[in-house]
């Protein structure tokens, strides 16, 4: 649900939101009344007033770790 984080307009895009599941699983009322208030900001430039430097960013740390975990060979491991 994070990969708007510089561009939120992503968000508005139904499509996009089905491909997330925390919009998909999430109570479809509150999804609709925070879009409401995303699009009102956006709009407004209130998000861009309070956020808007995010735009300028190529990434950022938001805490997030991801983890790959690759089969290997545990036959060749040595005990």
């Amino acid at each position: 649900m994070h990969a708007g984080w510089n561009k939120p307009e992503i968000y508005l895009d139904p499509a996009v939101r089905k491909g997330m599941s925390g919009f998909v699983m999430s109570d479809h009322s509150e999804v609709r009344d925070g879009l409401k208030l995303l699009r009102r900001d956006l709009k407004t430039g209130k998000w861009e007033k309070r956020n808007g430097w995010f735009r300028t960013k190529g990434s950022y740390d938001f805490g997030f770790i991801f983890v790959k975990i690759q089969p290997t060979n545990f036959s060749a491991l040595r005990f």
